[in-house]
């Protein structure tokens, strides 16, 4: 599968998705606070399967659609969104394009990486409205939307309509020379849209505020890609998930800003995600390694898929071996924490190929994590 909440590569455009913003090694006291209502420690770690779960609707799962926990599939094509096992809607937009969706999960932003167009629809109605578009550039370009899509973060200068109203544009790296062979993999904002983080393909991470001006930077501890990136919730450190180019396991690293400083959280993860609520995500790779002779992809005989809260430690864990014919497993949780999406790749279901069958390959269930927040 695609990684959960992972940055897909376009012809010209990356969209960033929006990170929530709990880091799973932040001890503030207020956040202290807001976690009553979590599992014990001491008591007997749960499987994921022995939660409450459910399977998910046909399709491929593509993200978490705002704060309330809407997700978005993408089923032949085109992208529909559920909420729990409901439909809410279809919306016609190509799953192929970049979008992003408003806080409260009734407005979505895509990019039209054919055409250079900026729209946004109201997923309920379906009705759009278009705010801007842009020249194709020579280099790449990515665009991040604030959680509220109230500003926007571009790597290239976007021309508005008058149905944008009152849209901020922060132009990243501006001066940047036409020659530079240095590119933007990622731009995340803070939850409360004051903060930007700017992941370069150098291993360079600049912040800035909410008017684009630069208030520092540091150097994460690879040159791997930024496959996304959560701030904590006092914006004082980032969490990045990291990935190498060759199909490899990633790493999970959090970096306190002033001084900068990074620590490793997680290594030989496929996958990670950080919710709400401090909780974190993430599909490991068990057992040694293997190195392919060619450039084939080769799997690990067992995948280890848990759900860990911050401070309390692990939630539920369960273990998965790939002899059942299910590859590729992702997780992600919901931004209020109380549900994850585990997703795999069943190359044993009928139909299940490459290329545009490989659709036809997903599958996951939507897990209940109430019973482990008690």
């Amino acid at each position: 599968m695609t990684r959960v909440f992972s940055a897909e590569a376009f012809r010209c455009v990356r969209v960033a998705w929006i990170g929530v913003l709990l880091s799973p090694l932040s001890w503030s006291n207020a956040l202290h606070a807001q976690e009553s209502g979590v599992r014990s420690p001491g008591k007997p770690v749960p499987t994921l399967e022995s939660l409450p779960d459910a399977a998910l609707p046909r399709g491929v799962f593509k993200g978490w659609c705002g704060q309330k926990d809407r997700y978005l599939l993408n089923v032949d094509g085109q992208i529909e969104a559920y909420d729990a096992g409901a439909k809410y809607a279809t919306i016609a937009v190509s799953s192929d394009w970049p979008w992003q969706c408003s806080n409260d999960g009734e407005q979505l932003v895509y990019i039209d990486t054919r055409m250079g167009y900026v729209t946004r629809v109201n997923i309920a109605s379906g009705d759009s409205r278009w705010l801007a578009s842009y020249q194709q550039p020579e280099r790449r370009t990515t665009i991040s939307f604030s959680p509220h899509l109230g500003s926007v973060a571009t790597t290239t200068p976007l021309k508005l309509t008058a149905d944008a109203g009152p849209l901020k544009i922060i132009l990243v790296q501006p001066n940047k020379p036409r020659n530079s062979n240095e590119y933007v993999q990622q731009i995340k904002w803070s939850k409360d849209a004051s903060r930007l983080a700017v992941a370069y393909d150098t291993k360079t991470i600049e912040f800035l505020d909410s008017d684009g001006r630069r208030l520092g930077s540091g150097q994460r501890p690879n040159d791997w890609n930024v496959n996304d990136g959560w701030f904590d919730v006092d914006r004082k450190a980032l969490t990045l998930f990291l990935v190498p180019e060759q199909q490899q396991a990633g790493i999970a690293v959090r970096c306190d800003l002033v001084p900068w400083k990074c620590s490793r959280v997680k290594s030989r993860v496929d996958s990670f995600s950080i919710g709400g609520r401090g909780i974190m995500g993430a599909v490991e790779q068990l057992g040694k390694p293997s190195v392919p002779d060619d450039d084939s992809i080769v799997y690990p005989h067992h995948y280890a898929a848990e759900v860990r809260h911050q401070v309390f430690g692990l939630l539920a864990r369960q273990v998965y071996a790939t002899s059942s014919g299910r590859l590729s497993y992702a997780i992600s949780v919901s931004p209020s924490g109380t549900r994850a999406i585990l997703t795999w790749s069943n190359e044993r279901l009928a139909g299940c190929g490459t290329g545009p069958d490989y659709a036809k390959c997903a599958q996951g269930i939507l897990i209940n994590l109430s019973k482990v927040l008690k």
